[in-house]
This record gives C-alpha cells, structure tokens and sequence, in this order.
C-alpha cells in the first residue's frame, strides 16, 4: 500500500491575496515531506486602495477589472490542477462600503469564495510565513525580533519576544493611503516630497508609541516595495529568501529613491505606475520604521500572506489546527495586559483556575481546546477597563479588547472573548445587550459557558490575594462543591460567589459552594 501511495500525484493548492495594491496568486505542490514546491506566480496591478481610501467605495472599473483577474487565475489554477485553495481579501476590500457586493460579485462572476483577513488573522499568516522560511537562519528563541509589512492600505507590525508574539498590530498607514492624502497638495515636486516626508513622519511616529521598537535586536522587512530595493543594493541575492542590509545603506537607499519622482522611477526600474507611485511613500515608512529601532542590520525576506495561507492548507490536509499557535496567543494576550496595567498575577491566577475549572466541566459544556484558550485570554484580559476607570471596568473591558488586536485570533473570536470579560462581573448576559446579541447564536452560548466559569473563579480571587491556588472541584448532584484548605479565612469569597454563581446556575444547573476540605468525604 505504500509504494501504491508513493505513486500518488502530489497534491496541488492554491492561495490568492487581493490587496490594496494588486492581486497576487501562489499554486503550489505539497511534497511527501510536507514542504511545497511553487509552481506558478502570478500578480496583476489593480489598485483597489485607490477607490477605498479616496470614495469609501470599490467602483465598477475596479470590480470588473478584479473579476477579469481572478476569471484568469481560475483558469490556471485549472490547468495544473489545484484541488484546495484560499483567497483572502485584505484592508482595501474590508474597508469599502460594498465589501459584500463585492465579495458575492466575485463568487457569482467567477465562481471564486473570497474570505475578509483583518490585522490579527494576517498577522499570524505572515508569522507562520516568516518561521518555515527563515527558521534556520534567524533565531526567534533567543532574540527579540520586529517583522514589518508596509502594504498599501496598512503596516503590519509585530514584536516576538523568545518566539512568542508579545506585541501586535496594524496601522492604517499604507503607501496607497499616503498617496491618496497627497493628492490635494500643490506646488513644485520638492514641496510636495517635503509635505510627503512631513505626513509619513507625523503618521509612523504611532507606531513606536504603540509597540517598543526600540527593544528588538532583529528586524525583518516584508513587501514587494522593500524586496524591489533590497534587489537593486544586492543583485545578487535579489531572488534569495533572505537578503541582510547595512542599516545605513537601507536608509540611504530609501531616502534617495523616495526623492524620485513616479515617472522617473518608472522610467528607470521599468515599472508600472502603480507600482511606481508606492514605492517612495512605502520606503519612507521603513525608513521611519528602521530609525526608531536599535538594529544594525535589514533583513528582508521573501515571504508573504499567501505563504502563510498555503501553509495552512497544508496543516488542514494534514489536521492541523490554530491550537498550535496557542502560545503565541497567550503570550499576545499578555502583552496587551501589560499595556493596560492590569494586576498580572491576578489575571494569570484567574486564568489558570478558569482552564482547571474549564476541564471539569468538559462533560456538561461539550466546548473544546479552542474554546478552553479563549477562556484563557479572556481571563488574562477581564480587567484591562480599569486603565479607563474602576467604576463598570467590565464594559470598558469588553470596548477596550473589541478594539485590540490579539495575534491568532479573527475579529470574530475576539468578540467573543470580548464578552466573555463582560460578563466576569455584574449582570449576566441579557438580550437587551446590543454587543451580545451582534454574535451568532452558537456564538452567545459559548458567551455564557465561558462566562459563567469566569465569573466563579474570578469570585475565588476576589482579593487578589491567590489564596486559593489549588481547589478540588468535585460535582454533587445540583452543586458545584469547590473545596479548599479548612485553614483559609474565605468569607469574602463566599460572599462573591455567592453574588456571581449565577450564571453558573442558569446555564449548567449547579450551584458554586465553597467547602472546607475536611468536608469533602460528607
């Protein structure tokens, strides 16, 4: 059976990306070792950023040029026979009034199922990317390393700390965008590069204030725009995964070709405009970038979103899930408490009682490993309101994560995780809650498991004292009975529990009770 399997012709995937500035297409085949070979590149330069940053809008010329490429690539994804693919749309498609329209236009012209990719979901695509690629030759264990993507609609900004993705997000701050605020200004080209260098500096210095660039001892630049210069100061390795810079020459290098103006770069790199128009914006958002870390070096590689989604075809044909990057998403939750302050111990204490309690109550929730991590990163993150303000610190909670960005996670599962820390406190769920009732059914029943678990152990640790560290669950007939040692003083805790068991009551029938352990054979 095995030389039988051998014989088998090695399976052919597919991933589209339909960016701000162009639609790009990577086939690939699955090797016996799990790696891929590509087969075919393709990329068209269809500006969609151009109509969503300007009108808010995708317009008819753009809809059909998009359905035009796509129809192509469907066709060559025919030919060499792709048998699973994804097609991810990115900040320009995401952003426009008509996503919808035109995501159904695409599937009924061309038969093709787009999928919308926010910051996070692109964010663990590039990682996963940049770790198959470039796992030999950098080391994420023991460096503290910056991965930067200038797209045309948004920069892409991570900070990995031992492998694990401390610091996340994205800016909206594309060279498409830059170009589109540009358009208004007058005078001679000098005052309009000076005017452009003015903007990107006012617009980039957002992004060290966000995530402490300044720690990372390793960088790497992703993006067409930054591989196009990287080939022009080393020819030599214009083609290679990765190509390491001199700090002073990358920065050199950018000013010099964002003084160009677009019809000499076009002329001199034989570019088209549109590719022509982004580079200099682009490459002084680098620039910027680049100043305000500590690095010696550049290193760019080639890797991108649609490695990332070809990878994870490849996980799905061999059942693999996200779960594996659960520390990863841990570690981001972590970081994202941090900046808001929140009582660390607290919230890893509460985190840990909330997945011991999670296991269980495995035979009554029916939830799984993914939804037992966002219990996890909602109890790191219960109280991150309090940095607005004590008084109802779970809806600041709730409003503060719908706004973050948590590395691994899709906007969907953040709302969820996002009431889950609602409801750690006061009222339970009500159909009154606009928030709660945005989510999908399946969805609001997950809400209210996790958060009926939440609720009762952030009860345990009401003092914020870990006190309890170690409680025996133990189900008796309608009660949850929690014993902990005789020898703790437990009245504030009991007097919580009592006043957050509700939930817990409501959606599994038991009622949370502290216990003495000597009580625990009665």
């Amino acid at each position: 059976m095995a030389e039988v399997a051998s014989l088998r012709p090695p399976k052919v995937i597919a991933a589209i990306d339909v960016g701000s500035s162009g639609i790009r297409l990577e086939i690939a085949e699955i090797l016996p070792d799990g790696g891929l070979r590509t087969l075919e590149s393709l990329h068209r330069s269809i500006l969609l950023g151009n109509d969503t940053f300007d009108t808010g809008r995708l317009s008819q010329e753009s809809i059909q040029a998009t359905c035009e490429a796509l129809r192509h690539y469907k066709k060559v994804m025919e030919e060499l026979g792709v048998s699973s693919y994804r097609a991810a749309a990115t900040n320009a498609v995401r952003e426009a009034e008509n996503c919808d329209t035109f995501i159904d236009r695409v599937y009924m012209s061309v038969g093709l199922k787009l999928e919308l990719i926010d910051g996070a979901e692109q964010s663990r695509l590039t990682y996963s990317a940049v770790q198959k690629s470039l796992g030999d030759e950098i080391d994420f264990e023991n460096n503290i390393v910056a991965l930067v993507e200038v797209g045309g609609g948004a920069v892409d900004v991570m900070l990995m700390d031992k492998g694990e993705a401390v610091y996340a997000d994205t800016f909206a701050l594309g060279s498409i965008r830059i170009r589109q605020a540009m358009r208004g200004s007058k005078g001679s080209f000098r005052e309009k590069n000076s005017f452009l260098r003015h903007m990107v500096h006012t617009y980039a210095r957002n992004i060290p204030w966000t995530i402490p660039l300044d720690r990372a001892q390793t960088l790497i630049a992703l993006g067409g725009d930054v591989r196009f210069l990287a080939g022009q100061l080393d020819p030599d390795k214009a083609h290679d995964r990765l190509c390491t810079l001199d700090r002073d020459a990358f920065l050199q290098a950018c000013r010099r070709t964002a003084d160009e103006d677009i019809d000499q770069l076009a002329e001199r790199f034989n570019l088209n405009f549109g590719d022509a128009a982004t580079l200099g914006p682009a490459l002084l958002i680098y620039h910027e970038i680049v100043q305000s870390t500590n690095v010696n070096q550049v290193h760019v590689a080639d890797a991108s979103i649609r490695d990332g989604l070809l990878i994870d075809l490849v996980n799905r044909e061999q059942g693999k899930g996200k779960e594996e990057y659960a520390r990863q998403i841990v570690a981001s939750a972590v970081g994202l408490a941090r900046k808001y302050r929140v009582d660390e111990k607290h919230a890893m204490h509460v985190a840990k009682l909330a997945t011991s309690m999670f296991d269980e109550l495995n035979d009554l929730h029916g939830l799984g490993p993914w939804e037992r991590l966002l219990l996890e990163v909602a109890s790191i993150l219960h109280e991150v309101g309090s940095y607005v303000h004590n008084r109802s610190h779970h809806k600041h909670s709730m409003y503060l994560i719908s706004c973050s960005e948590i590395f691994g996670l899709v906007q969907e599962e953040i709302q969820i995780v996002a009431n889950v820390a609602r409801y750690h406190r006061r009222s339970a769920p009500l159909t009154t809650h606009p928030q709660y009732m945005a989510l999908e059914r399946s969805e609001r029943m997950t809400v209210c498991k996790l958060g009926a678990i939440l609720r009762v152990v952030d009860a345990l640790d009401k003092a914020h004292m870990q006190k309890i560290r170690n409680p025996k669950v133990v189900l008796r007939g309608d009660e949850l009975r929690i014993f902990v040692p005789r020898t703790l003083d437990t009245r504030l805790e009991q007097l919580y529990l009592r006043e957050k068991g509700d939930l817990m009551q409501e959606i599994y029938g038991l009622q949370p009770v502290l216990l003495p352990s000597r009580t625990e054979s009665k």
